[in-house]
């Protein structure tokens, strides 16, 4: 297969699972260190379930998640970067580079898509399923047979890890401060409702993830589980009384914030927790001619 390449650097963080591994929240942490390191990181995704009518097309705060994507909505959010989202990788990836200058790309996804190369790809596993029975779609969990795993630079556990494999990176997820829906100015911390009766509603790879970390806190939570990038409707939050409590992700608000949902309405962050040896080994693999580009 003909690959492309990109005139700047491009890391890849994909997973080989179906469900949440933890994905996304490492873009985020990458992208957030690359722009502290002095980089300038642009992000590209697929924008699945998104219809636009043309593509590719770089995110504003204006789009709607039914036409661009829950997933990239969330990300441009969380790191105020750019965002260019389309099938086609390599010309939302030309569209950062040559229109806003981007110098390095970071792909949402995309292990599998061998047409663009890559400097860097990264892995994501989830500690606890880790491959599940080892076996493909549809009798297991994986996209393609687990030896591919041999191609991929980095592997990130999420999951504490005792004893690390060669080559296995933790990580760990924090939870911030649960905000309004809408009103990102009024928070609280998740602790001050330990002991309450709430909701939780999630359209997640792996909802139970996060339900039990509400339940960690201490919260008495009643699941509303939906498909992974469920496009959410009002009458679906019917159940709600104006004295409810309900708590969704970032990724389900970004559908939400249109609707009239009864009830006190709060959204949950969270973030990747990536040790300096991860960082160290990433900044070890960009190519030699652009680290230190300054000097």
């Amino acid at each position: 297969m003909r690959q492309n390449r990109l005139s700047v650097p491009l890391i890849v963080v994909g997973n080989l699972s179906v469900g949440g591994t933890g994905k996304t929240p490492v873009v985020i942490a990458l992208v957030q260190h690359l722009r502290e390191s002095g980089w300038t990181p642009g992000i590209i995704a697929r924008g699945y379930g998104g219809n636009s009518s043309f593509w590719p097309r770089l995110l504003e705060n204006v789009d709607k998640p039914y036409e661009v994507g829950d997933e990239p909505l969330m990300i441009q959010k969380r790191t105020g970067g750019p965002v260019a989202v389309g099938p086609n990788r390599l010309n939302s990836a030309r569209l950062l580079i040559d229109q806003l200058g981007c110098d390095i790309v970071v792909s949402d996804d995309g292990f599998q898509h061998l047409a663009l190369a890559r400097d860097i790809d990264i892995v994501v596993v989830d500690g606890e399923r880790r491959l599940g029975n080892g076996w493909c779609l549809p009798a297991g969990p994986l996209r393609e047979f687990k030896s591919v795993l041999r191609w991929a630079d980095m592997l990130v556990v999420n999951s504490p890890l005792e004893n690390a494999h060669r080559g296995e990176h933790e990580m760990q997820i924090d939870y911030g401060r649960l905000h309004r829906l809408g009103a990102e100015h009024t928070t609280m911390a998740l602790t001050e409702l330990s002991g309450s009766r709430v909701h939780a509603v999630a359209a997640l790879g792996n909802p139970d993830r996060f339900f039990s970390a509400l339940e960690r806190a201490g919260l008495e939570v009643i699941p509303h589980q939906f498909p992974d990038h469920h496009a959410y409707t009002q009458n679906e939050f019917e159940f709600l009384s104006s004295k409810d409590i309900l708590i969704m992700t970032e990724k389900d608000a970004v559908k939400c914030t249109h609707l009239k949902i009864n009830g006190c309405i709060w959204v949950l962050p969270i973030q990747a927790q990536l040790k300096d040896s991860f960082y160290a080994t990433l900044e070890s693999r960009l190519p030699s001619r652009l680290v230190n580009r300054e000097n």
